[in-house]
This record gives structure tokens, sequence and C-alpha cells, in this order.
């Protein structure tokens, strides 16, 4: 949905932009300039608009205490698919597994629900009870713990 907006307001920039080329020529030639104002403005509120609803970060999940990690928890348990979905939480643990190219963040909840990502510098930097935003890749369970693959959300 942000790509939406983004894409609105990519649109509405440049119109606008056309839109004051119109109301400069419209007053060289003495014309009216009450039309192309009123439009000007309204794609001026659109671009605005629209840049303001791509900056919000929209998740698809998001997690920030035990109540909404359970709940979250029984919707993987139910079937729904996780895939490409975003889910933004306050990290419980972190672990790390430096040998194993990876950084694990803990989902809040009663049951354990880990969130696997790459071992790099921005994941290294995650502590306990920081919110983070991820896109999730691929589910999996070993011994009973949940884990997902995930990749920062850059947004």
């Amino acid at each position: 949905m942000g790509d939406l907006f983004a894409v609105l307001w990519l649109i509405s920039s440049i119109l606008f932009v056309g839109g004051i080329v119109v109301c400069i020529v419209a007053k060289i030639r003495k014309k009216q300039l009450k039309k192309p104002l009123l439009v000007t403005g309204i794609l001026l509120l659109i671009s605005v608009i629209s840049l303001f609803a791509s900056s919000m970060n929209m998740t698809d999940y998001t997690v920030m205490n035990e109540n909404e990690g359970n709940k979250f928890y029984q919707e993987i348990d139910n079937g729904k698919t996780v895939e490409d979905k975003t889910l933004k939480f306050k990290v419980k643990q972190t672990g790390e597994s430096s040998t194993m190219g990876m950084v694990v963040l803990e989902v809040p909840g009663k049951k354990e629900l880990d969130i696997i990502l790459p071992n790099i510098k921005a994941t290294r930097k995650i502590k306990k009870d920081d919110v983070v935003t991820v896109k999730l890749d691929k589910l999996s369970s070993l011994m009973g713990i949940k884990m997902i693959d995930a990749s920062l959300d850059n947004n």
C-alpha cells in the first residue's frame, strides 16, 4: 500500500509543477487564474497527503506485548500464511549465532517464536525491548519452536 501512495505522490508532484507553469503562463497572457490555481492547489494537497501516507510504516502484524504475541502465534498455528508479510514487534529476547550467520530475536508471547535474521551490522545492534519491523520470509519449526526467516524492513 505504501508503494501506491509513493506513485501517487510522484504523479501529483509532477502535475503540480506543471500546474505552476500553467499559472505562470496564464498570468503572463493576462488570462483568468481561478481554475489553474484551484487545480494546482488540489494537486498540492494530493501530493502532501500521499507523501504523508507513503511515509507511514504500514505493517501486516504488530506484536508489542504477550497478548498480541499469543494471538499472532495462534494465527500461525491455525495455518495462516505469514510469508511476504511485515511484522513490527518489541524484542523479548535476543540471541546471536555468528557461526551460523544469523541473529535470533524472540517475539513476545507464552510460546516461543523466534525471528531469524541475517548476521549483519544492523541486526547485531538490536537489543531487548527494541521495536523492530521485519519482512517475513519462511516459517519453519524445530523441536516445537516456531521460527521465521526474515529480513529487516528498510521503511
